[in-house]
């Protein structure tokens, strides 16, 4: 813009803030700092600023929309701007501003090709015939809006030569990818037959591993069956005594201890915990329930000779029938190995 031009507007703004013209004279002069929302939109705060004589740009090119809002917003600086309300609706305001150095941002914006005048709005104003110059200087100029075909024809063969390439450059890409995507299933299909003679070989393995792991166990249950049954037998005979009122029983006489449950091994199951999955699911739960209750350690009971006979009675009652119920338990196992 000339100095000439620049002066003539800045004049021309300064004139209509004392001037009072049938269009702005029922209108009010003020002040704010706002930022560019979009081209020809100021926002501040929760007000909208819509500069006055520039058309609407609903249609404009993406890459334009962003420079003209690039330019507002250079033109707005963070500074306050000066502007005069020609109408307002709730929180928009339709206004003519301009910045710190007087730059009317309407008439900036059209001469650098991102907006263009509303012939209507401005027609009659003092400023319908700087708005129309200005447009004419970016029409002259080709800026913006107005670019001239030959440059947008050149934009769109390079836009074509840049997507050919980008054609040939995927066409070598699946091509190669197809090469790749070949050798691949190739290696797949051979290490398939490498597995599936793998698993032949350990599943024969896993079926003498299996064989061992169900006769170790099994020996081991079949032990402990052993044991139960003989402290059956021993307690079985207690607690025939206690009920037998023709006897004293012993423990009145000098006190008794009493074994509250037999005393088994689980060496075996515990060195082989991680093989029970080759074992049928049902077989591991029963064969894993029924070592949860098996004790290495027993629990002792004392009786002394002032225990009660009933409560005697029931200690040695309760030892035996928990017994005979994990017996139980080890019949079932026993007949699914």
């Amino acid at each position: 813009m000339s100095y000439y031009t620049k002066f003539l507007f800045t004049l021309i703004f300064c004139v209509s803030f004392l001037s009072s013209a049938s269009l702005l004279a029922q209108n009010s002069f003020f002040e704010l700092r706002g930022r560019a929302a979009s081209i020809t939109e100021i926002k501040a705060g929760n007000q909208t600023i819509e500069l006055w004589g520039l058309e609407k740009m609903d249609s404009i090119p993406t890459i334009l929309r962003l420079e003209g809002r690039e330019l507002l917003s250079s033109m707005i600086d963070n500074a306050a701007l000066k502007c005069q309300r020609i109408s307002q609706s709730h929180n928009n305001i339709r206004a003519q501003c301009a910045n710190q150095s007087d730059l009317d941002l309407g008439v900036a914006l059209i001469q650098n090709g991102f907006a263009t005048a509303d012939r209507a709005e401005i027609f009659g104003t003092l400023f319908e015939d700087p708005y129309i110059e200005a447009e004419q200087l970016a029409q002259k100029n080709q800026l913006g809006l107005w670019k001239s075909k030959d440059q947008s024809s050149v934009f769109k063969e390079n836009m074509l030569l840049i997507i050919a390439g980008l054609n040939s450059a995927i066409l070598l890409f699946l091509i190669f990818a197809f090469f790749i995507q070949k050798r691949a299933l190739d290696i797949l299909q051979e290490n398939q037959i490498d597995a599936m003679q793998h698993i032949v070989q350990k599943s024969d393995l896993k079926t003498q591993e299996k064989t061992l792991t169900t006769t170790m166990i099994k020996a081991e249950i079949e032990a402990n069956k052993s044991k139960i049954e003989a402290y059956l037998t021993i307690y079985e005979e207690m607690l025939a005594g206690l009920k037998d009122e023709s006897m004293t029983p012993k423990y009145q006489k000098s006190g008794d201890m009493v074994q509250l449950q037999p005393g088994l091994e689980r060496a075996v199951f515990d060195a082989n915990t991680d093989k029970l999955g080759l074992l049928s699911s049902e077989l591991t739960r029963d064969i894993v329930h029924l070592y949860a209750q098996v004790q290495t350690t027993p629990d002792y009971k004392n009786l002394e000779p002032n225990t009660p006979l009933e409560e005697a009675t029931k200690i040695i009652e309760t030892s035996v029938i928990n017994s005979k119920k994990l017996m139980a338990e080890i019949d079932v196992v026993l007949d699914q190995l």
